[in-house]
């Protein structure tokens, strides 16, 4: 850490510790019950400034955060037709059954 102290400026570090503090940053961002987080994110906004920051958070061009996490952080939502079709799916599934009883 005493390293990451030292260098005000993302591009004097190496990319995995790049990668790092971006994905620490963009984790901050979608955990809010790790208070911890956001100290970290704080600091590192501080350090490297709010463009860093922003960039990483809302994942605009040039991040460096890792895609396995920005995956499993990523708020997916199911389409509404793969919803519908779903809902239908069980509907006539449980009306089958009920027939199959009478």
């Amino acid at each position: 850490m005493s390293f990451i102290s030292k260098c005000s400026s993302v591009h004097n570090l190496s990319t995995n510790v790049v990668v790092a503090i971006a994905s620490l940053t963009y984790a901050s961002s979608r955990c809010g019950e790790l208070p911890l987080l956001h100290l970290i994110r704080n600091l590192f906004r501080e350090r490297y400034g709010r463009d860093f920051d922003i960039t990483n958070v809302e994942l605009f061009a040039g991040n460096y955060v890792d895609l396995p996490l920005r995956k499993n952080l990523s708020i997916y939502s199911v389409p509404e037709d793969e919803k519908l079709m779903l809902l239908n799916d069980i509907a006539l599934e449980n009306f089958n059954k009920e027939l199959e009883i009478l």
